[in-house]
């Protein structure tokens, strides 16, 4: 919040990085986007509105009136009846400041004063305004600038006894050094949007701040900026500057300007140095040298400052060789194109400034199908119709002639029922602008093309890629599973029957609670080889790539003989059901009693508290659907995507192999598995295998079912 004191009341100011200022209160917005101009502009407004004030806004590109009054209107819904009031203003920037094309800084001031007189009779309590400098692309002409500097620094000691409250935008882009340092000493703050947040330089409360601001603003300009003694030697160079000459800011420290200039020798800049030092100022355009020695030319601005009896150049420099060399490349042209123009297949016309046709060539005839006896001479508007398009093109036309920098733009037009995309080359000229325009049709086809071989060839790598990676993943367990099978089922086989022969002499000794202790550690132990022995199991599963070993399988059977090896708890209850003689088929046993192993182990581990199991069994024609139920926690949303790959794992002790292991040999059985999983309700995974009728099996009715 600004902290400035005087005898009148305090008025909002609608944005709560300024808080409440006083009349005559005078502020500064530097904007790069539309955007930023209605952050500001909406809530400014909106509380000069709701605080009885008049409120007017003097508008320029990139913000025209009729979205400067839409963008108001969306915001303040009661708008209207401000507008009856006629509390609100809107004009443009050319109808409120020039005369003759030129900033009238008198004009402008009387019509101010004028205005201020009109709120006071209409009753309100004071006025409030809004200046948008034109965003015009390039700096600020000096003529123009003194005019816009001279009004400010006038309004500033007018207005600030009066009810009145100003803030002036600018264009970041337009504004070079000096005009920053003139819109500092005629605001007593300004606005910028830095990073997407907007800051509030003050003038003397947070002198530091401010400056800091200003040097960030100096150091990230797109312009070259330099400060040297009175021999020219730097004593501060930015970052555009180093860029401009392809040095360090360390090198350049180290030289001079003399060492850099490609046109004067050093008596010759050594006597314009003089020069600036008695008129204070300078414009004019040089050339510099490089490092790897190669020319760039350069638009400055110097202007000198003397303190306590020592003198430093500041510059400002504009990089304008490739204005220069389009300079040159137009001028060359213009001698030839009359000559050229009617020899290419392209359509090539001519406009003055105007906008009026001076030049129609053979092939716009052709292309467009209006001769150039009927084109030259007339309007743009009066050879086409006006619609969106034709305005569009007179913006861009409009623009170049402004600027004097060519435009390339890309169109779809419809001919004879097709669509046609052109290339449209807009360069200015001595009188006007020239326009070609090319049909790229074909070549926008031909990239299209490519653009999806491309896109094709990328999805095909990525594909390959993630192969490679599960080839290698597959690899590394292949080796792994090698190494563990025989460094540890040896061992574990040891193990095994060591503990047979000793929980045999257990069992006979007499009973004691010793025994009765050995027994449980014994029981421990062996649980604890089973899972040594299950990962061993998972390990070279998943790693062996042998085709499975097809016979008659018994499913009742080989549920049954799993149930008989597998550690259920006592609080897990068990419910197996299957179709009434259910029938053998065709498949390997082993790997059916692994993958269902697998399964009811997982379910088990997913109930640490208890719960049921459920594994249901059915059939039809073409598959066998085996189904492995629990109640436990559920499978997390962002586990489910993970759930088959090898060593993903959500359990503090499993290895991540279990499920990775079910897929693969369900898949080398010719099958497939999924699962249903909600958490706090539980899992179902589905196996689905291919149902090969055993020739041994009876025919079977699929419509019964009993408990196993």
């Amino acid at each position: 919040m600004l902290n400035l004191d005087n005898q009148y009341s305090l008025r909002k100011f609608g944005i709560n990085l300024v808080g409440e200022v006083p009349w005559g209160t005078h502020l500064c917005q530097l904007y790069q986007t539309k955007q930023d101009l209605l952050d500001i502009l909406v809530p400014y407004f909106a509380a000069g509105l709701q605080g009885n004030e008049y409120c007017l806004l003097i508008t320029s590109p990139p913000l025209n009136v009729e979205e400067a009054e839409k963008a108001l209107k969306k915001a303040i819904p009661n708008i209207g009846r401000y507008l009856r009031r006629k509390q609100l203003e809107i004009c443009s920037f050319s109808d409120w400041y020039l005369s003759n094309g030129q900033v009238d800084a008198e004009k402008s001031l009387k019509k101010m004063l004028e205005k201020e007189e009109q709120v006071r009779n209409q009753g309100l309590d004071g006025l409030r305004t809004l200046g948008i400098g034109e965003s015009m692309g390039t700096t600020y002409k000096e003529k123009s600038w003194r005019s816009l500097s001279a009004y400010e620094k006038s309004f500033s000691s007018i207005f600030q006894n009066l009810n009145v409250i100003a803030l002036c935008a600018y264009p970041l882009e337009c504004c070079n050094g000096k005009n920053v340092l003139d819109i500092e000493r005629n605001h007593v703050g300004t606005l910028i949007n830095r990073d997407n947040n907007w800051s509030l330089v003050e003038d003397s409360v947070k002198r530091k701040e401010r400056e800091g601001w200003y040097k960030d603003i100096v150091q990230t300009s797109l312009d070259a900026f330099w400060i040297t003694d009175l021999q020219g030697r730097f004593l501060e160079v930015n970052g555009a500057f180093c860029d401009l000459v392809g040095c360090t800011r360390e090198e350049l420290l180290k030289r001079d300007i003399q060492s850099l200039d490609m046109v004067k020798s050093r008596e010759e800049i050594r006597k314009h140095i003089e020069k600036i030092i008695i008129r204070g100022h300078e414009r004019f355009e040089t050339t510099l040298r490089r490092k790897d020695g190669s020319p760039v030319n350069i638009e400055l601005s110097v202007r000198f400052i003397s303190r306590n009896g020592e003198g430093t150049f500041f510059a400002f420099a504009h990089n304008v060789t490739r204005r220069k060399r389009n300079e040159a490349a137009i001028k060359h042209s213009e001698t030839r194109y009359r000559e050229l123009a009617n020899s290419i297949a392209d359509s090539f016309v001519a406009l003055d400034r105007d906008l009026r046709y001076v030049y129609w060539n053979k092939a716009s005839e052709r292309i467009t199908g209006i001769k150039a006896k009927d084109a030259i001479g007339r309007h743009l508007f009066e050879v086409f119709e006006e619609d969106e398009s034709t305005r569009k093109l007179a913006d861009i036309y409009l623009k170049v002639l402004k600027t004097r920098k060519p435009r390339v733009f890309v169109d779809t037009l419809t001919m004879d029922g097709r669509s046609v995309v052109v290339e449209n080359y807009v360069y200015p000229s001595k009188t006007g602008v020239s326009v070609l325009t090319k049909d790229v049709t074909q070549r926008k086809e031909l990239q299209n093309k490519l653009e999806e071989y491309t896109q094709r060839l990328e999805d095909l790598v990525k594909i390959r890629t993630e192969k490679l990676k599960a080839a290698e993943r597959l690899a590394a367990i292949g080796e792994t599973a090698g190494m563990v099978g025989h460094d540890i089922r040896n061992p574990l086989q040891t193990i095994s029957g060591e503990l047979y022969l000793a929980k045999g002499e257990l069992l006979s000794l007499p009973e004691t609670d010793a025994k009765k202790n050995l027994m449980e550690n014994v029981q421990i132990i062996a649980e604890q080889m089973s899972y040594i022995n299950k990962i061993v199991a998972d390990l070279q599963d998943y790693a062996r790539s042998s085709p499975p070993c097809l016979e008659d399988v018994s499913l009742r059977q080989t549920v049954k003989d799993i149930m008989a090896t597998v550690m259920i708890p006592s609080d897990i209850r068990v419910s197996v059901s299957m179709k009434r003689g259910f029938p053998k088929f065709r498949s390997d046993s082993a790997y059916l009693k692994r993958v269902l192993i697998n399964l009811i182990t997982n379910a088990v581990q997913a109930m640490p508290k208890g719960g049921k199991l459920t594994l249901r069994a059915t059939f039809n024609d073409e598959n066998v659907l085996i189904h492995v139920g629990d109640t436990g926690e559920g499978i997390s949303e962002e586990a489910k995507a993970k759930i088959f790959k090898p060593l993903f794992t959500t359990k503090p002790k499993g290895q991540g192999l279990g499920l990775a292991v079910v897929k693969k040999l369900t898949n080398t059985l010719g099958g497939d598995i999924s699962f249903e999983s909600k958490i706090g309700k539980g899992t179902r995974f589905t196996v689905e295998l291919p149902f090969v009728e055993s020739n041994t099996s009876p025919k079977v009715s699929m419509q019964t079912a009993d408990d196993f």
